[in-house]
């Protein structure tokens, strides 16, 4: 085993004890329910996204650190009050900088006390909100036409997503900018195979988590489906999505990403979801959140009509449903990889 000369761990102590005032809870300018901290652990600097797994900074130059892992354009930024006070952390990418506000004691401490309930009590609850099991059984396909706002890129689309039980889906996107078409976005699963495909990169099939994800992502019935499709499932500490309090359960897969999802403590109905997206090609995961909102019942089960994504490498996207319909026909063919 290595040892470290004192010389070394002095200069290492002297490193973590300047990088404990960077330490601390911090939201995104933009997106209240996105949130990241910032921690010392053993000798590094770590940030975690919205619950996300944890990344290694490596020190540039002050207050700029590169993220263990990724391409040199991939940074965190450090950005200070006039008084020099840290105010700030701000992701750079080459998509662009998402910054992260440093949260005041005062919002770190409000966090609402939950009453205590089990997990399968809590999802009880999820379930019957969602409109129930039996009505989620009578439903085998589902057809969706929505609008997409990929809001820190200046790019608009629409496009039409397609589902069929037990496990199969399907999106077809067209992107837009300045009201032209300048390219699409398609992705499947057929119940064995996932990948995705631009008009502007070479195709893509899953492997490894991300089609386990691909996998848990297309079951029809979702989370009427935690038992089956959830090794593991365990209550959080009760959190906040934005101004609402809320339940908090982590749901581990047997191979795939985690899942936190977040549930209202009035409706619940799930209002956020934390997790990661696995870039096959690359092979690195991202922190990945989703929020939901405008729920409205169609054929007697509840239906988020808009979703806000985020992840530091393309921002936020806003979907928003404009039309869905149940147990129409949908010819298998749609769940296979489109051709250019």
């Amino acid at each position: 085993m290595a040892r470290v000369s004192a010389e070394d761990a002095g200069a290492i102590a002297k490193k973590l004890e300047g990088y404990k005032e960077f330490v601390g809870s911090y939201e995104s300018k933009d997106n209240a329910a996105s949130k990241a901290e910032l921690a010392v652990k053993d000798t590094a600097l770590i940030v975690t996204l919205s619950g996300q797994p944890a990344l290694a900074l490596i020190e540039k130059s002050k207050d700029v650190f590169s993220i263990n892992g990724f391409p040199e354009t991939y940074q965190v930024k450090i950005k200070r009050e006039a008084d020099s006070r840290v105010g700030a952390m701000i992701f750079s990418q080459p998509e662009g900088e998402f910054e992260y506000k440093r949260a005041s004691a005062a919002a770190v401490a409000a966090v609402a006390a939950a009453p205590q309930m089990t997990v399968d009590e809590l999802m009880a609850k999820v379930i019957t909100a969602l409109g129930g099991e039996a009505n989620w059984r009578k439903l085998t396909s589902r057809v969706v036409k929505y609008e997409l706002d990929f809001v820190n890129q200046g790019v608009k689309g629409s496009g039409t997503q397609y589902a069929k039980a037990p496990n199969m889906s399907a999106a077809e996107s067209t992107l837009t900018a300045l009201g032209k078409p300048i390219g699409w976005l398609s992705e499947y699963f057929n119940g064995a195979e996932a990948g995705e495909a631009t008009s502007f990169t070479t195709a893509e099939r899953a492997t490894g988590k991300a089609l386990e994800d691909a996998r848990l992502n297309a079951d029809f019935y979702g989370l009427v489906n935690w038992k089956i499709n959830y090794k593991r499932a365990e209550m959080k500490a009760a959190s906040k999505v934005g101004d609402e309090d809320a339940y908090v359960i982590s749901f581990e897969p047997e191979k795939g990403n985690k899942d936190v999802l977040y549930f209202s403590s009035k409706t619940f109905l799930p209002v956020k979801l934390e997790t990661a997206v696995t870039f096959t090609s690359a092979g690195i995961d991202l922190p990945y959140t989703e929020t939901y909102a405008d729920y409205r019942a169609v054929d007697g089960v509840m239906i988020a009509f808009k979703t806000i994504n985020a992840n530091i490498s393309n921002g936020e996207i806003i979907t928003v449903l404009k039309e869905v319909k149940h147990n129409v026909p949908v010819d298998d063919k749609v769940f296979k990889p489109r051709e250019k």
